[in-house]
This record gives structure tokens, C-alpha cells and sequence, in this order.
């Protein structure tokens, strides 16, 4: 169980995903959007990413995005 907060973008959302700050070699899963909507939620875990933020190489921080593609159930 995680807590989790409101985010919302400025335009609704294509695809359903989900996105992960990379730091060194760790990911930690930050948003989760669902396709058709401006609400997303965005999750804290603000104190370990901050203590790998401060240790990791500029060049080594990122953004993941992982698309969700359903498709129709098979009979």
C-alpha cells in the first residue's frame, strides 16, 4: 500500500502509463495515468528519492514511461 496524490494534466491522456524517475540504476514508480481522463495520481517517496537524487550523477536521472496498449478479449 502506497499513499498517493491528485495530479492532473493540462490535456486528457491518450494512453494509459505509467512513469518512473530513474535514478542510477533504481526506478521509482512517480504517476499513474489512465487514457481518457486529466486525473492521474502521483506517488511520494520523497525521502529516499531525494537521498538517490543527491548521490547519483546528473547524467544518470530520468524519466520512464511504461504505455498500457489493452486490447479486446479474445472469445
Amino acid at each position: 500500500m502506497v499513499i498517493t496524490s491528485a495530479a492532473q494534466a493540462k490535456e486528457l491522456q491518450s494512453q494509459s502509463k505509467l512513469v518512473f524517475n530513474r535514478y542510477d540504476n533504481r526506478y521509482f514508480l512517480s504517476q499513474v495515468w489512465t487514457a481518457g481522463s486529466i486525473r492521474g495520481r502521483q506517488l511520494s517517496n520523497r525521502r529516499k528519492k531525494k537521498e538517490l537524487a543527491q548521490t547519483a550523477r546528473l547524467e544518470t536521472k530520468g524519466e520512464i514511461m511504461v504505455v498500457a496498449r489493452l486490447s479486446p478479449a479474445r472469445p
